[in-house]
């Protein structure tokens, strides 16, 4: 059972999806449009969410390099990334970002 705060999100529409292989990273925007704009990763294998073993956990899949930043409720700033996103930090895309 996963143990991340957002798990649930999983479940529900995410704001942005993006997809490759069989791979699919959901995002979730919170305060978004805000200069506080936050986001949190879910990311799926087959279908299934993927549990990080650790924070900063480096995952190479088809969508690239993903890791793992930390729960949100651990976060320092509300604009920091949580859940699975690109390692590369400055790949992760705003709300307003087209791509």
């Amino acid at each position: 059972m996963p143990t991340d705060a957002y798990n649930g999100l999983a479940a529900d529409t995410p704001d942005k999806t993006l997809t490759g292989g069989q791979w699919e990273l959901r995002i979730y925007y919170h305060a978004r449009g805000s200069r506080s704009e936050g986001q949190h990763g879910v990311l799926l294998h087959q279908g299934e969410v993927v549990e990080p073993q650790q924070v900063g956990e480096v995952l190479e899949t088809d969508l690239g390099k993903l890791k793992y930043y930390r729960r949100p409720e651990d976060r320092r700033l509300p604009s920091e990334l949580t859940g699975w996103n690109f390692a590369e930090h400055r790949q992760a895309r705003l709300s307003w970002d087209d791509n």
